[in-house]
């Protein structure tokens, strides 16, 4: 979201200035409240689809209905410019609440394991796609090391500045390992 705002804003070659920022960050939440107001739609009219259509006899109806609910959400806000991504997280977040309770069994046994396969098949991809465009483009090897020295460096910084602070706040809290310390409670 945050990149198409910058990208119009290059585009038109628009100076830096209070009302230029003011005018991005507009653009910004009316994006956001826009996305997410199309993925609850789409969630709602899903959960209510369900609700009230009968569709325990025909499991894979149910399943090929809420994948295309989903798909639905990002395609209409990403035709309208909006955050596909946004409008996609929020109707997951609002089916897996509300629609999924009026899934039969089957559905309900079935889709999670036909969506965490098709997670890991998109991840592979993904990755695959990435480790082959890395090898197709030339590279200064040099700059290459340097950055991601220089990246690795500044994420053990910023572990360390992070990761101390809180392991001191949580003994000082008096929890360890993630659990509070049991009170003794005899008297």
């Amino acid at each position: 979201m945050l990149f198409g705002v910058f990208r119009k804003f290059l585009r038109e070659n628009k100076p830096a200035s209070a009302g230029a920022i003011l005018e991005g960050m507009g653009m910004f939440f009316v994006v956001t409240i826009s996305s997410v107001a199309v993925g609850w739609v789409f969630a709602a009219f899903s959960a209510i689809l369900m609700k009230n259509v009968n569709f325990k006899d025909a499991p894979a109806a149910e399943i090929i209905l809420v994948i295309i609910f989903g798909f639905c959400s990002y395609y209409v806000t990403e035709a309208a410019g909006l955050s596909g991504i946004m409008a996609l997280f929020i109707a997951g977040r609002t089916m897996g609440h509300y629609t999924w309770h009026n899934l039969s069994m089957e559905s309900k046994i079935i889709l999670p394991t036909m969506l965490h396969a098709f997670a890991l098949v998109a991840e592979t991809y993904i990755f695959s796609f990435l480790g082959v465009a890395f090898w197709a483009f030339e590279h200064n090897w040099g700059q290459i090391f340097g950055f991601t020295l220089l990246v690795l460096l500044i994420l053990l910084f910023a572990r360390g500045v992070t990761l101390f602070p809180m392991v001191g706040t949580a003994r000082r809290r008096g929890t360890e390992g993630g659990q509070p310390r049991q009170a003794d409670v005899r008297r």
